[in-house]
């Protein structure tokens, strides 16, 4: 017996680094949105992230203490993991180096 949908084959971004990167984006923003919906947010925020399409090195992230329901995709900072276990900040809102520096001196009163 064979089984048929109507539904659209998945896109096929991979050959268009911008727009997967624009998809994965978005994805993320409108994920830490119904995160806030669901409630996953009580008392502080955490981290959500996407992997950038262009290096497996480099990640999208949302912002320290912006609430999640209110992360925009313009918000999403843009960090670099390998061998940098702090996450250097390579693309973001200006702010993102003072939310470096907090992190930096948490990790040190661990």
């Amino acid at each position: 017996m064979t089984t048929t949908t109507d539904a659209p084959a998945p896109a096929d971004f991979a050959d268009d680094v911008a727009r997967e990167r624009e998809r994965r984006k978005v994805a993320l923003a409108a994920t830490l949105r119904l995160f806030a919906k669901l409630g996953y947010e009580f008392g502080f925020n955490g981290h959500l992230t996407v992997r950038d399409p262009a290096s497996d090195d480099l990640f999208w992230v949302n912002p320290w203490k912006v609430p999640f329901g209110r992360v925009r995709v313009s918000d999403l900072l843009l960090v670099f993991a390998a061998d940098d276990p702090a996450g250097r900040i390579v693309q973001g809102a200006a702010d993102a180096a003072v939310s470096q520096t907090i992190h930096d001196e948490a990790d040190l009163l661990l």
